[in-house]
């Protein structure tokens, strides 16, 4: 991934281990790929520091993270959102600070194919093994 110069004016709030903050990555890297510039990050669950800034530029705004402050146009954005609308943040456009990012669906169809098709290998030679094992069945009329 190219890194850009980091604009200290987008700021990124994240804590290490956090899934909203984990969700916004690939939205991340989309917008600064777009625009030419990274954000400037700054973790805050193991960084009193950080934290602090957090707190400070919040004002119990969001009270979370990740949390997004433009310092050029005091603009915000609280949790997971677009990539879209982090964009629009991003570039000082009109944005909603509260929008939250699109879940793909869960697919369920597409979990029970694929585990399907790592079982059916397995599952044949378990039914080979069987048909070896199992008696043969009497012939009506024979003796043994």
């Amino acid at each position: 991934m190219p890194r850009y110069h980091v604009d200290m004016n987008l700021m990124e709030f994240y804590g290490i281990g956090c899934d909203h903050c984990d969700d916004m990555k690939p939205h991340i890297a989309q917008v600064e790929k777009e625009i030419r510039r990274s954000f400037a990050r700054y973790e805050v669950w193991e960084n009193e520091k950080n934290l602090k800034i957090l707190q400070k530029l919040d004002r119990g705004l969001c009270g979370g993270i990740p949390f997004f402050y433009n310092r050029k146009t005091r603009d915000y954005i609280c949790s997971a959102t677009s990539a879209d609308n982090l964009k629009n943040w991003a570039l000082g456009k009109p944005n909603n600070a509260f929008t939250q990012a699109e879940k793909k669906p869960f697919g369920w169809d597409d979990l029970v194919k694929e585990t399907q098709e790592k079982l059916k290998g397995p599952l044949d030679a378990v039914k080979q093994i069987q048909q070896k094992i199992q008696p043969k069945p009497a012939v009506a009329g024979k003796k043994k």
